[in-house]
């Protein structure tokens, strides 16, 4: 069960860093692939912002034991637009690794690294059907030892069963300023096989994941200030 349970604390983790991606991509303005996802407009005291993020997901987490060693690994892999409308859109791809390596008995942490790496090795098809990581190198950071290093990674996507489709609606209003973002997606379970190594982590893992999923998803946002508070 504790197993379980650091997937479950990891894979927060990377919801949350995706959220401030989609955060930089709103906010637009900015260098970077997330700049090209949104569009001004103005007409007197009010100002409309209007940004539409698109995205293909997949994640797998793996895990094996030697004595009282337990190894715990995720690889996330992404493809995302940001899309601007009469100026079409910007394609990112990002491939992403989190490695815990801890003693079983104490509960100790040996590694907890972390890192991510545009990737153009990533494949994935709008059906959810399949998805591939070729072999990728990603710069990892260890925030036990405070080390830098590389890990490579590789992962296949096999989608199994029905998908599931979910819809999330947001509206917030203060004063003169209104946000409204909606979103719609879908999300299949997926059995993955996978690697990870990194020589100075004394990490090294081939097989099975323990679970795995593909994703899909549509987000549209709209700001909208009226009045002289305005910039």
């Amino acid at each position: 069960m504790n197993r379980f349970k650091r997937f479950l604390a990891v894979t927060g983790l990377i919801g949350m860093l995706a959220i401030g991606l989609s955060g930089t991509a709103m906010a637009g303005g900015g260098g970077g692939g997330c700049a090209g996802g949104s569009s001004v407009t103005s007409s007197g005291s009010t100002r409309v912002f209007e940004s539409q993020v698109r995205g293909l997901f997949a994640n797998a987490g793996f895990s094996s034991v030697s004595g009282t060693t337990e190894t715990d690994i995720i690889i996330s892999a992404s493809k995302e637009s940001f899309v601007q409308s009469g100026s079409g859109s910007t394609s990112t791809s990002e491939a992403l690794i989190v490695i815990s390596v801890f003693d079983t008995v104490t509960g100790v942490p040996a590694v907890e690294a972390f890192g991510t790496t545009p990737s153009p090795n990533f494949q994935i098809d709008q059906a959810l059907t399949s998805a591939t990581l070729g072999s990728t190198s990603i710069p990892v950071c260890d925030f036990v030892t405070n080390t830098s290093s590389t890990a490579t990674v590789a992962a296949n996507w096999t989608g199994v069963g029905s998908q599931t489709q979910f819809v999330s609606t947001n509206f917030f209003r203060s004063g003169e300023f209104i946000f409204v973002s909606r979103g719609v997606g879908f999300d299949r379970s997926a059995q993955a096989t996978g690697s990870a190594s990194d020589s100075a982590l004394n990490v090294s893992f081939s097989g099975s994941a323990v679970f795995a999923g593909l994703f899909s998803e549509t987000e549209g946002f709209i700001e909208v200030c009226v009045g002289t508070t305005c910039k």
